[in-house]
């Protein structure tokens, strides 16, 4: 659950995003049939997990768009902290229920997030399959490692309609981090293969800039001095020689380094 932080007035309040996926309780999960054989893992391994909770999403959105639309009577009248605790989030009882439910079953409560949208956690593998129904396997595939899920977590009893997803039973989505590398761009247009840039040349960065109307600030002398540009590549299959290559035919001479 993500609170959106326009809402807040102030202060942000937001989960951090793991890279992993968030299974939705007792709901149906794909493509486990199709996954290799997995190896047990071990028992009294630790992992952390996020239980999120359950939010009146419906009321949540309809108050989100009041806040948004001109003419209304809630137009920009942001709520604080405490407000969107007192009007979307889980009572104090409800939230004791599941605190409860996660003590009796081996879990550690790291923290509660400050909106109540979620419980970060810390249990063994064996807890945590006993608790959910599930077992936690590594595998294998195309030489990646991780490990995920097999069966559909289910709650019962009181806690089950206050928890919303789990966060944190496999491993999958992390990035894979490539060796650092920098260039500048040193090749020269001469040296660099540009049979492939653009379509048969059609499609230069001239063009591309012509076509967006960005050539005008070119004209004015505006051609991204100073700037720094980030772009996240993960386990992505690229090679550093592609972007030396591409600078050269774009007669770039912008320095690349990786962070």
């Amino acid at each position: 659950m993500f609170i959106p932080r326009q809402l807040v007035q102030q202060r942000h309040y937001y989960n951090e995003d793991n890279y992993s996926y968030s299974y939705l309780v007792s709901s149906s999960y794909c493509c486990q049939s199709k996954l290799p054989v997995g190896q047990p893992l071990p028992q009294n391994e630790v992992k952390s997990l996020t239980f999120n909770l359950a939010y009146n999403d419906a009321t949540f959105e309809r108050d989100l768009a009041q806040i948004y639309t001109p003419g209304s009577p809630a137009y920009h009248q942001f709520l604080t902290p405490d407000q969107v605790i007192q009007r979307y989030a889980l009572s104090d009882s409800q939230l004791k229920i599941v605190q409860d439910w996660l003590t009796q079953h081996g879990y550690t409560i790291v923290s509660t997030d400050s909106l109540r949208s979620g419980i970060k956690v810390q249990a063994t593998v064996s807890n945590i399959e006993h608790s959910l129904n599930i077992q936690l396997s590594s595998f294998s595939i195309l030489g990646h490692q991780f490990f995920m899920q097999q069966g559909v977590p289910t709650l019962t009893g009181q806690v089950a309609s206050l928890v919303q997803s789990v966060v944190g039973l496999d491993n999958f989505a992390f990035p894979t981090f490539k060796p650092p590398f920098s260039f500048t761009g040193s090749t020269s247009a001469d040296g660099a293969n540009c049979s492939k840039y653009g379509v048969n040349q059609t499609l230069t960065r001239d063009k591309l800039a012509a076509a967006y109307q960005i050539n005008q600030l070119y004209k004015q002398g505006f051609q991204g001095q100073g700037m720094t540009i980030g772009v996240a590549e993960f386990d992505e299959p690229y090679d550093p020689k592609d972007i030396a290559n591409y600078a050269a035919c774009a007669r770039s001479r912008s320095k690349v380094a990786s962070l």
